[in-house]
């Protein structure tokens, strides 16, 4: 009974052929929570990355794509491939990740989580800013206004970068382009939040017309 359950679950369903062999262990609990629980976490996880570039939170088409995504990814038979990945992904998201945080925060000072905040110019402010105004649907409106602020600061400086390269600068310009383009996807994500929130409207205008 067990086996036609896992069967018609992992092989019929979820087009793992691979079932009951290497890499399921014949637990039929432990197997549906690393190959269907997990991987589905893990998947959920990418839609929504992806997903917070293309609609905007709230929206109901965001939620009928995302939903599509994930069975056009059953469907088409790339869910193994996911599965396969999410067991890795997690091991380094719970184990590398939280060493990189434990053992600063513990032993460092807090040195090293201040160095990653950093960057060219008075745009460093934007997160410690992010987590002074991060205070609920208000704190959204005020995110946006010192993320809109730190992007015309960081754009600043890579304008005068621009002018005058040299290999060295070449490098930081770099960094500072993928910070620039990060910011740009935040903002869209954040005016997204706050078309839905008059309060956080509210605290934009506020803070943008103080």
């Amino acid at each position: 009974m067990v086996a036609d359950i896992g069967s018609v679950l992992f092989v019929d369903l979820l087009g793992m052929t691979m079932y009951p062999g290497s890499p399921f262990t014949g637990n039929i609990v432990r197997d549906a929570i690393q190959f269907l629980f997990i991987p589905s976490v893990f998947i959920i996880l990418v839609l929504y990355i992806l997903l917070g570039r293309l609609a905007a939170v709230g929206s109901k088409i965001r939620i009928l794509i995302g939903v599509a995504a994930y069975l056009f990814i059953i469907s088409a038979g790339y869910y193994k491939t996911f599965a396969l990945l999410a067991g890795p992904y997690f091991i380094f998201l719970i184990f590398i990740l939280g060493l990189l945080y434990f053992i600063p925060a513990h032993f460092g000072g807090g040195g090293a989580a201040h160095s990653g905040r950093s960057f060219r110019g008075n745009a460093g402010q934007s997160d410690a800013s992010f987590l002074e105004g991060s205070g609920g649907s208000e704190g959204l409106g005020r995110r946006l206004y010192v993320l809109e602020q730190s992007k015309r600061s960081l754009d600043a400086a890579i304008k005068e970068l621009q002018k005058d390269p040299t290999p060295d600068s070449r490098r930081e310009l770099g960094t500072m382009l993928s910070k620039s383009a990060a910011m740009d996807a935040e903002i869209r994500i954040l005016k997204g939040d706050i078309k839905y929130s008059p309060s956080a409207r509210a605290a934009y205008l506020k803070e943008k017309h103080s």
